[in-house]
């Protein structure tokens, strides 16, 4: 081919021409003319900029415009690899260099726009998208969601209560006097109401739950995470008082509702979302129908009648005796070195239909026979698979249980545990039975007698779910205890009320004190183990560090976990953890200088050095000044007290804020 011919437009045309010839429906056909179009109107000054320029906006258009952004870029890929082997068969040797090096310039300048323009549409497209999933999962008025989004999310709530075998709450909410705020004030105030009544309940409601608004005065609030009874009144007494609190409309004037709540817990109804919203309105209008003579602040429970519960126990007995018992097993590790030492044995039932259902769901309907065969069939499981997870983990692994009260007091629970430990060759102190605090003992003499007589034996007792529920400390002082395990929920909770650190040291203090042991249960996060860790307590269990699993899942666990023990054991890893240590360290230090202790040195206080918490090695200098001056600043109160001063803290105290605030800062 003629070197006269090296143009961008003759070079383009005769590329266009051989592809009608020999594939006239080819889609490049139509990028080609695209590009000679822009070619045509270039001036001789400005060939390819002009042509880039032209070519730029119309690709960037029809990317958006059309949506076809993705396939224009993927287009002059095809493009670039059409072009060079067509110069290549039709143009000498000394020819198509040249010719390459125009054609190259053609394809990187417009892919550059049409990716460009690719992009545009993307972020336009994605905004789009979110535009629209959010209207059509969520109220326009109130900014909470809608029937729509409630039935997508319930689905996925449902199945985290499994997996955490905990409750989950759905209430059902009615305005008892909306309607006339309507008819008196109009739309817009009942608007406004309805509004500024929605914005009340997100304020009020956790990050874990939601809520929507189902249309007219109707609203819904699925509260996961309920522990018991008592955590469900707290909610809904929060959420009542932050709808019925008066609104002030536009007028000036000050208006209030009252409300009718109906209230239904999974798994205790145990069905489909659509079903469970059924019975929370049932309840509802039960509330609204007695709105004047409840004793519940107008809310109701769901029921589902006279025979429920003689129902659910001959459900729960059908279950237990032809149900498969199945323990699962959360491994409880030391916080000092990340080792195993111990699994808690956790009741689970399998179905005919080989659905696993939780303690939630079966427990309270148990009789103390029923309960009894149960707890002895998951220990004795337990003993024989713990023999086994032993010899995998090559350490001698201790078990624990959970029992009610009631079975301890049972006549012949001794003798049933007696047995147990017959049929197996493991030491009795490798046993623990946990019995919650937040449960009564209906005789504590008879509690008394049977708890000595089972330690006799051997097992150890635990006393579990301290600090949720009724007295620990009399409960330690009334019971021989060996153990005592914090409670989940008040552990979790640490990070939102760091001020619990101090009742996890106080309780520390005391078990240490009364030769016990303390695990903290409820360690789901790394800050959380890293700051249990920080303030020596001995052992803990958690979803950070394992959920509760079948035996079979063990040994995949524990292979994992100790791939991951050197990046999070020794503990003060994480800020949380380095602000438990310090802020209860700080409170210590400051009792035994004002008793004037003589182990402390003023000298060694203000040596940042001798701290336990490695600052430094996170890098941030202001952090590491502020840790150095409260040391410094506690030196010298320190210092001014052994001299016979007063104990004057105000400084010191100001250095901690600054210390605590960088600290927890980011």
């Amino acid at each position: 081919m003629n070197t006269t011919d090296l143009t961008i437009k003759n070079l383009l045309q005769h590329m266009r021409d051989n592809l009608m010839k020999h594939h006239p429906g080819h889609r490049l056909i139509a990028r080609l003319n695209a590009l000679i179009h822009a070619a045509w109107k270039e001036s001789s000054e400005h060939r390819v900029e002009q042509a880039v320029a032209d070519w730029a906006a119309e690709a960037t258009n029809e990317a958006v415009s059309k949506q076809e952004d993705l396939l224009i870029a993927y287009d002059h890929i095809c493009l670039w690899e059409f072009g060079v082997d067509w110069i290549r068969k039709h143009y000498t040797p000394a020819e198509e260099n040249e010719a390459l090096i125009i054609f190259a310039g053609i394809i990187m300048r417009t892919m550059g726009n049409a990716l460009e323009g690719y992009q545009t549409a993307v972020g336009h497209f994605a905004k789009e998208q979110e535009k629209a999933t959010w209207t059509a999962t969520h109220d326009h008025l109130t900014g909470l969601g809608n029937r729509r989004g409630l039935l997508e999310m319930l689905p996925a709530a449902l199945a985290r209560a499994d997996r955490a075998d905990r409750l989950l709450g759905i209430m059902m909410v009615d305005l008892n006097d909306f309607k006339p705020v309507n008819d008196v004030y109009g739309h817009e105030a009942g608007d406004l109401l309805l509004e500024t009544i929605g914005k009340r309940v997100h304020e009020v409601m956790r990050n874990s739950d939601y809520a929507a608004r189902l249309g007219g005065d109707e609203f819904v609030m699925v509260l996961e995470s309920i522990g018991d009874m008592e955590d469900l009144h707290t909610a809904i007494s929060r959420i009542r008082r932050a709808m019925e609190m008066p609104v002030q409309l536009t007028n000036g004037i000050s208006v209030a509702v009252k409300t009718s709540i109906g209230v239904t817990i999974y798994p205790f109804d145990d069905n489909v979302p659509d079903k469970l919203l059924r019975h929370a309105d049932h309840a509802m209008y039960t509330a609204k129908e007695h709105k004047n003579t409840t004793q519940n602040g107008s809310w109701r429970l769901f029921h589902e009648g006279e025979d429920t519960t003689k129902d659910k126990h001959r459900k729960t007995n059908k279950l237990v005796k032809y149900g498969q018992i199945i323990p699962y097993y959360q491994p409880v590790v030391d916080l000092k070195s990340g080792i195993v030492v111990g699994l808690e044995a956790l009741a689970r039932i399998q179905d005919k239909h080989g659905v696993i259902h939780a303690p939630e769901s079966f427990i309270e309907s148990l009789d103390v026979k029923e309960h009894q065969f149960l707890a002895t069939s998951i220990i004795s499981k337990a003993l024989f698979d713990t023999l086994a997870v032993s010899e995998t983990f090559e350490r001698p692994l201790w078990i624990s249980a959970n029992v009610s009260p009631n079975l301890i007091i049972a006549a012949n629970w001794a003798e049933s545990m007696q047995a147990i430990l017959a049929g197996y060759v493991m030491e009795p102190a490798r046993i623990t039975l946990e019995v919650q605090e937040n449960k009564r003992f209906p005789d504590i003499s008879a509690a008394r007698e049977s708890l000595e007589t089972l330690r006799a034996m051997g097992i150890k007792i635990a006393l579990d779910d301290v600090g949720n529920g009724y007295s620990s400390i009399m409960r330690l002082k009334d019971l021989p205890i060996d153990e005592i395990k914090l409670d989940q929920d008040f552990v979790r909770g640490l990070m939102e009320r760091p001020s619990g650190l101090n009742f996890v040291s106080a309780l520390r203090d005391l078990a240490r004190d009364m030769n016990i042991g303390f695990i903290a249960e409820g360690v789901e996060s790394l800050e959380i183990m890293d700051a249990m860790a920080m303030l020596d307590v001995p052992k803990g269990q958690g979803f950070a560090i394992a959920k509760p699993m079948p035996v079979a899942d063990l040994a995949a666990w524990h292979t994992d976990w100790s791939l991951k023990m050197e990046k999070r054991f020794p503990a003060g890893r994480t800020r949380f953890g380095m602000y438990a240590y310090h802020s209860c360290a700080t409170k210590g230090m400051r009792r035994m200088i004002e008793q004037r202790v003589p182990v402390l040195n003023h000298d060694t206080i203000a040596d940042v050095t001798c701290c336990p918490v490695n600052i430094e090695h996170l890098g941030d200098k202001g952090l590491s000044e502020a840790h150095a001056a409260l040391h410094r600043t506690i030196s010298t109160t320190a210092e001014s007290i052994a001299q016979g001063g007063r104990p004057d803290w105000h400084a010191a105290v100001e250095a901690e804020n600054r210390f605590n605030a960088l600290l927890l800062s980011r």
